[in-house]
């Protein structure tokens, strides 16, 4: 794999933001998203409750829902939309 010193490339410079949901719990410290040059870039989200319990155990259907529903909470509170 090449670093950036071998190919003679630079990163650009990008502005970067995290955003937060205000119920997210706090012992876990995940960053549920980041977003740069206008795009939202969504990682840590896991089925937890805020009380960093795992939602719906034994239901990953479930589970799956409680998580793509924590996306849509961060996307909307980044200004954007699932529809």
């Amino acid at each position: 794999m090449s670093t950036p010193a071998a190919t003679g490339y630079t990163m650009p410079d990008v502005r970067t933001e995290s955003i937060t949901l205000p119920a997210r719990p706090e012992p876990l410290r995940l960053k549920p998203s980041e977003t740069a040059d206008g795009v939202v870039y969504v990682s840590d989200t896991l089925p937890f409750y805020n009380d960093n319990n795992v939602v719906h155990v034994g239901d990953a259907a479930a589970q799956t829902r409680h998580v793509l529903d924590i996306i849509k909470s961060v996307i909307e509170t980044a200004g954007g939309t699932m529809e």
